[in-house]
């Protein structure tokens, strides 16, 4: 299991504990439990009126299941607050979420309707009926939280129920949910204590003989059934002295907590009281720390006083003096949010300002010793020591990059001040890295220069090695994009010198491009040993991020060379790593490379199958990335023969304006579905550019540029001048290709060159062209580009067989050129039992893995998948629903001819949720037995074909 690179704070999850001097409130239980059906539970009242004891209360009688979650200032931002509502569900139901969960990782954020739909959909597949409770609600305010949870409460599932404790009404509408019957409600006057109450907690805490009955009047008078004024009084009632004052839960209940209880207390309580009023949360180490001082330091005039931390918060729990436990081991607590209010304004007129940043500063320095780095700078940026703060965002950005925290990492700068971000070159990294994978590499051109000018003015010392490596890093991705494979290949020398092993994201990007450059200048043949020899290597001591890495260098290697044999077993293998060590844009990486590899062997099922993948997930991919299998799967759905599914992806392409350098992707789109219809005519009356600029020509991708979409339109109208500006426009197209040792475009290019010379009356010529087009493209299996330029090229590929040229290659090509029945492709998966997923636009502005054994244990060290055979052609149906990530690992189990019960134990789950997968396979392949479902899977290319056991 991966595990996370700092972790959330369980605490917050726990459920508090009831106090055993609790006065039970049965006329409360039983309002809460008189409409079970409701969705919502609101209970609503001022600090101190006993909202969550009585929801602690009442959800302890029922026994349902339930995922707590305790707020504070620091969620109050979607994310964050998402963050940790899926981790308290997880509480309850630790497999769930994790669609959820993948839509976080991304820099920006889905829409607050998509978001709700995911969340919703994976709430309806629980098994058995829960509760959801979020505590001080109050504490967050950002609009979209609450349209969130808006939304969700419209639509939530009958088997979940929310429960919102607040101080104040959320901005939620309220009204209507009451109209509709779909809320219970608890507001101030149904919490107030009633005397009888008041009497008899006053009896269990202070003891009858101490409390006349003039007394209990009092307190009931004063505190008007205010809970804590309750407590109050009976911390109180047992010194000598009467109480005073009044204890209203109004403005005057900050005063006489100082006044009643504070001060009231012996001077090491109150100090202690007093000095971790600036913690959130405090366990006996961390006061310690805070009070600077230890147990043996410790001492006191009185021997009944407790002095050490752990004997105070065991005097404070065990007097029920406001503070509340947040672990059943009891070793975290944290102060009632009223008191700790009441305490942090004493601290502020008491303390100076210095001795209060020395409590924070010491705070910060225990945190980040323990791991818990976003508190520890936020005590660092209390304590005014930026400079601290920064140093921990330095020391722990690579950790964040490693695993792809780019969101956790953007939080953290922008919690720093402008001007010291720009004082510091690590810094100005973090934020390159950032908006790198914000908005593309092109984005970061200007930050560059400020950092190189930044270290350049540093002394050059060993510690600044990795600042340069990590400069020379971003400079050979931008020299490669630039298509200067000699400069690509020296910056990427340089970073891979400097770069120390534990900065794996950047290593792997330094080798990534490095290897690039070497393809520009055409040693691909040398990188593409090496990256084999690396993969060949064992990673265990490595984040997957590398290894994953690596993998994207090998397989656009093995895509610019059309080996799509090679490429599909090297990206099939690559979804694994990438799934299990959960890396969303890794997976994605990897969902794109199998899309293409079966796209052009003609396995369009399977194609289908992960470029859908992508779609259905569209916020775990860079922007601009998007529109690549999106662009892809249309054209599989069209090679398919469902023109309505191609339509529908074309209509949300043109919906959305696309980025740089994707503008007129609907229009590219439109140009090549009808192309690809035999309807030149409408192809002609879309607008396109009719020039061509090499700058903008991308030739790595599955969407057409700008010029090879251009030619395939002039090709398309075939008269003599649009022959000519073909021609003409193919050998500079070509000349690209060359310059960049692309085989796969190069291959498609010298085909169109033969449709071009055949429709001018040059069949040797076309010949001779299309012969060398065909010998790049049969070893590595290349089917649909040549397909997809239409059945003129038939009779030449004809003609070439009787020359006995890859006779059985090109049978290959010809029998996919058979028509493929048009259709209506099947309806859209639905996830869940309630919310119908739409096929979403791109994003609006913006397990474990699976290592080999170690060397001597087992099996050789292997990263690379088995050089087996490749399934059969696929099948032309496509799935009536993608397999989800857990149907695929028992289908891979079933192959191995497991039973339930063994693949139960494999995957750790019951043998009934294994049948009710294997249901879902069956339906979704077509299929009624397990080995049909092998067939039918290893058929398609979902699964590899499997070697027969010795």
């Amino acid at each position: 299991m991966r595990t996370k690179p700092f972790a959330l704070l369980r605490t917050k999850l726990h459920q508090p504990r009831l106090s055993p001097d609790l006065v039970p409130r049965p006329h409360l239980i039983e309002y809460l439990n008189h409409n079970p059906h409701r969705p919502l539970t609101l209970i609503v009242a001022p600090a101190g009126f006993g909202k969550t004891t009585l929801a602690v209360e009442w959800l302890q009688s029922r026994t349902q299941p339930v995922a707590w979650l305790s707020l504070d200032q620091g969620d109050d931002e979607l994310r964050h607050f998402l963050r940790y509502v899926l981790a308290a569900l997880q509480t309850i139901f630790p497999d769930s979420m994790s669609d959820s969960l993948s839509l976080l990782q991304g820099l920006e954020l889905p829409p607050v309707d998509y978001l709700r739909t995911i969340f919703i959909n994976e709430l309806a597949a629980a098994a058995q009926n829960f509760t959801l409770v979020l505590d001080d609600l109050y504490l967050v305010q950002t609009p979209s939280i609450y349209q969130f949870l808006e939304k969700v409460i419209d639509y939530l599932p009958e088997q979940a129920h929310l429960v919102l404790i607040s101080r104040l009404d959320p901005p939620l509408p309220l009204a209507r949910l009451r109209a509709r019957g779909q809320m219970t409600d608890v507001r101030t006057g149904d919490l107030r204590f009633r005397p009888t109450e008041i009497a008899a907690f006053l009896e269990q805490t202070v003891g009858r003989e101490r409390l006349p009955a003039e007394g209990i009047a009092a307190v009931v008078e004063q505190t008007e059934g205010w809970a804590a004024g309750v407590r109050l009084a009976s911390l109180s009632l047992r010194r000598p002295s009467p109480p005073t004052g009044t204890m209203r839960a109004d403005q005057y209940a900050m005063s006489y907590l100082l006044d009643e209880v504070l001060l009231q207390q012996p001077a090491p309580i109150r100090a202690f009281l007093l000095q971790t009023a600036i913690l959130d949360r405090f366990c006996k180490s961390l006061c310690e720390v805070i009070l600077h001082r230890n147990a043996a330091e410790q001492g006191s005039g009185d021997p009944h006083t407790p002095t050490s931390s752990q004997a105070i918060i065991a005097y404070l729990d065990q007097a029920n003096l406001f503070v509340v436990p947040l672990d059943d081991e009891q070793q975290w607590y944290r102060y009632h949010h009223l008191f700790q209010e009441s305490l942090s304004h004493r601290l502020q007129a008491e303390y100076s300002a210095t001795d209060i940043a020395a409590l924070h500063r010491r705070a910060s320095h225990w945190l980040a010793e323990q791991g818990y780095i976003e508190e520890a700078i936020d005590h660092a940026l209390a304590a005014g020591e930026t400079e601290q703060a920064a140093r921990l965002v330095e020391q722990h950005r690579h950790t964040l990059l490693n695993y792809e925290e780019m969101a956790t990492l953007s939080r953290w700068l922008a919690k720093l001040p402008e001007a010291l971000l720009e004082q510091r070159p690590a810094l100005l990294l973090a934020r390159i890295w950032v908006t790198k994978l914000r908005y593309g590499a092109p984005a970061i051109i200007d930050l560059i220069a400020p950092v190189e000018a930044l270290l350049q003015a540093q002394p050059q010392t060993v510690e600044h090695e990795p600042l340069w490596g990590e400069l020379y890093t971003l400079q050979s991705e931008l020299s490669y994009f630039q298509s200067d494979g000699q400069q690509t290949i020296r910056l990427g020398r340089q970073a891979l010198e400097l770069l120390p092993p534990h900065q794996a994201f950047i290593r792997g990007t330094a080798m990534m491009f490095w290897a690039g450059g070497h393809r520009l200048v055409g040693q691909g043949d040398v990188a593409e040993q090496l990256l084999t020899e690396l993969l060949q290597q064992d990673h265990q001591q490595q984040p997957p991020v590398y290894t994953l890495r690596l993998y994207v260098a090998l397989n656009t290697f093995y895509l610019i060379k059309a080996d799509f044999h090679r490429m599909i077993r090297t990206a099939t293998h690559q979804v694994k790593l990438a799934e299990k060590a959960k890396l969303v844009t890794q997976v994605s990486w990897a969902n794109h490379y199998c899309g293409h590899a079966h796209y052009e062997l003609n396995k369009l099922t399977a194609a289908a199958h992960y470029y859908s993948i992508l779609i259905q997930h569209p916020y775990g991919v860079l922007h601009s990335d998007f529109n690549v299998p999106s662009y892809a799967l249309a054209l599989t759905y069209q090679a398919q023969g469902y023109l309505d599914r191609a339509n529908e992806i074309l209509d949300h392409l043109a919906d959305t304006p696309s980025p740089q350098p994707f503008s007129l992707l609907a229009e590219r789109l439109q140009v090549r579905l009808a192309l690809l219809r035999g309807d030149a005519a409408a192809a002609r009356q879309i607008a396109l550019p009719l020039t061509f600029d090499p700058e903008r020509e991308k030739l790595t991708n599955s969407i057409d540029s700008p010029g090879r979409i251009l030619a395939k339109l002039w090709l398309a109208q075939r008269t003599e001048a649009s022959l000519r500006k073909a021609a003409h426009l193919l050998e500079q197209l070509l000349e690209l290709a060359e310059a960049q040792y692309n085989i796969w475009r190069k291959i498609e290019i010298m085909a169109m060159q033969a449709l071009v010379c055949d429709a001018q009356g040059e069949r040797g010529k076309a010949l001779e062209t299309l012969t060398e087009a065909v010998t790049l493209a049969r070893p590595g299996g290349l089917i649909r580009t040549l397909v997809d330029l239409g059945p003129h090229l038939v009779p030449l590929l004809v003609a070439l067989a009787e020359r006995d040229v890859a006779p059985n290659y090109i049978k290959q090509l010809v029998a996919a050129f058979e028509t493929v029945p048009v259709g209506v492709a099947p309806p859209l998966p639905h996830r869940g039992n309630g919310v119908k997923v739409s096929p979403p636009g791109p994003p609006q502005g913006g397990e474990k893995l699976e290592f080999p054994p170690s060397r001597g244990q087992g099996e050789p060290s292997q990263a690379l998948p088995p050089s087996g055979g490749l399934g059969g052609q696929a099948a032309q149906e496509p799935l009536i629903e993608p397999l989800t990530e857990r149907e695929l690992e028992v289908l891979e189990l079933l192959q191995k001819r497991l039973s339930n019960k063994e693949i139960a134990q494999a995957l750790v789950i019951s043998t009934r949720t294994v049948k009710k997968h294997t249901i879902n396979i069956y339906q979704k392949l077509g299929v009624h037995k397990r080995r049909e479902a092998v067939a039918k899977a290893t058929e398609i290319g979902l699964l590899m074909q499997d070697t027969p056991r010795r």
